[in-house]
């Protein structure tokens, strides 16, 4: 009877050799596809919200644009364990400011908009109670300065309900309308920004802006960005001009090219820093529809 033959050592570290390599090139694909399925789901995700945009724009007639920019996500620097992410806004405008109060807190008023529809009101017969109640039940919300010809992102804090014009802080002309002979006022609304906010639109509103609301958000996977320059401030987007803005006129159709850079970051090095590593130019999205 033959005897068996046991493998070499020559041997075993040939085949150890073959599969580490068939484990090294496995894993390189393996982070390849996905790194490909995240930029084609981020392109996927830019389009739609600058469709979104568009569409609000020709549907209601109103100016509507999306704000591109990047934030880092926890502190540090961009040197040192930095973590990264791309985000886009799209803001949709809500009206103009008729005049701004400043006596007894900032106010914005519009007197052309239904500001109290669908949303809480401090009445001016309110008692002291009754407003507070309703200060403790509200809290903020994003109000845009809209500027089509200025890059920065301008916002600012308000309260997410609307103030009954109070005689006794107002020093823009009252509203009348002359109803069967008679003069009467007309109630107008204003946003209050709240208390205890500073914001780079605060102290820039003037009668006659353009403000508007965010009507959808998206964030990039993470260490993705818009363009190819890393955040170096946690008070971005407010202190730094965005990567890209995106404006449609009130039919819909676009001011400038609809199409917007995307990079991929990693960490590299000992100390964590972080680097841009490949980047790619999102799809010119069809607002021809």
């Amino acid at each position: 009877m033959m005897k068996r033959q046991a493998f070499t050592l020559l041997e075993l570290l040939m085949v150890v050799a073959v599969m580490g390599l068939l484990g090294t090139v496995s894993t390189a694909g393996y982070y390849a596809a996905v790194s490909s399925m995240e930029v084609r789901g981020a392109k996927e995700s830019v389009a739609s919200v600058i469709q979104a945009a568009q569409q609000r724009a020709a549907t209601d007639h109103v100016p509507t644009g999306v704000y591109f920019y990047n934030q880092l996500l926890r502190e540090g620097s961009v040197s040192h364990n930095a973590s990264v992410v791309g985000v886009a806004v799209a803001v949709r405008a809500g009206g103009r400011v008729s005049c701004v109060i400043d006596k007894g807190g900032k106010y914005l008023v519009d007197e052309f908009s239904d500001l109290d529809r669908g949303r809480k009101v401090q009445r001016r017969n309110m008692s002291a109670q009754d407003r507070s109640d309703l200060n403790n039940r509200s809290s903020s919300m994003r109000l845009y300065r809209i500027d089509t010809t200025n890059k920065k992102i301008e916002v600012s804090e308000v309260f997410d309900y609307v103030v009954e014009r109070i005689d006794n802080i107002d020093t823009c002309d009252e509203s009348f309308a002359t109803v069967g002979g008679a003069t009467t006022n007309i109630a107008s609304y204003a946003y209050q920004i709240a208390d205890g906010t500073s914001n780079s639109a605060d102290s820039k509103w003037r009668a006659g802006d353009l403000y508007g609301y965010e009507i959808a958000v998206i964030q990039l996977p993470h260490n993705m960005i818009f363009g190819k320059t890393i955040p170096t401030s946690l008070n971005s987007p407010i202190a730094d001009e965005p990567v890209k803005s995106v404006f449609f006129r009130t039919d819909g159709s676009p001011r400038g090219s609809t199409s917007v850079s995307l990079s991929t970051c990693r960490t590299t090095g000992a100390n964590g820093a972080l680097s841009v590593i490949s980047t790619y130019q999102s799809d010119q999205v069809d607002t021809s529809n």
